[in-house]
């Protein structure tokens, strides 16, 4: 039932801004359960119906655009701040390395780096990564962070290797190795 449509038939849509805009070339869709879509149902949309998924990364791209950063999983207008990671940098990353590109993949890269790189402000509606200056500092999230660090070190560095997987293909060889070395710290988790 999800990612749902949410432009009307005049095109209009009511974006991250609480605004009203006009799509103009595509459809706007919003209710992106990404933690559990990046894996199975969007590589899907690559697949069978690529012109669907360019809409929905063109949509996560509109609500950085008017909220400020890419969304964990956006509700209606707004973030939602379920979940955990960053999984629209994985589904943005996906969709330009397998093909699905007709979108402006330099502000995307900036917008994942925004998140990757450092805390949100904390009077900002989106909570970004949660535990992000001990994973930058230590490699991993501690457990002092909260629950969940496991899973939240490793959606991190899914995310990192997707953002270097993209800067690479950007040019961006820096950043790409930086986040690729930043990706492979899983090893810090294993106690043997």
């Amino acid at each position: 039932l999800m990612p749902n449509r949410s432009t009307d038939v005049s095109g209009e849509y009511r974006g991250f801004d609480k605004q009203i805009h006009t799509a103009g070339d595509f459809d706007y869709h919003t209710n992106f359960s990404l933690w559990d879509s990046y894996r199975t149902v969007h590589p899907l949309y690559l697949l069978a119906y690529p012109d669907l998924q360019r809409d929905m990364v063109r949509s996560l791209l509109d609500m950085a655009d008017k909220g400020g950063y890419l969304p964990r999983w956006p509700m209606g207008i707004g973030y939602e701040n379920g979940t955990l990671g960053t999984p629209a940098d994985i589904v943005i990353a996906e969709s330009y390395l397998k093909g699905v590109a007709d979108f402006d993949a330099s502000a995307a890269l900036g917008y994942m780096l925004a998140t990757a790189d450092g805390p949100v402000p904390p009077e900002h509606p989106f909570a970004g990564r949660r535990g992000i200056e001990e994973y930058l500092e230590l490699g991993y999230v501690p457990v002092e962070v909260g629950s969940r660090t496991v899973s939240r070190t490793l959606e991190f560095e899914i995310a990192d290797h997707g953002i270097a997987r993209l800067a690479r293909a950007l040019g961006d060889d820096e950043t790409a190795d930086r986040l690729l070395q930043r990706a492979r710290s899983y090893g810090l988790l294993w106690d043997p």
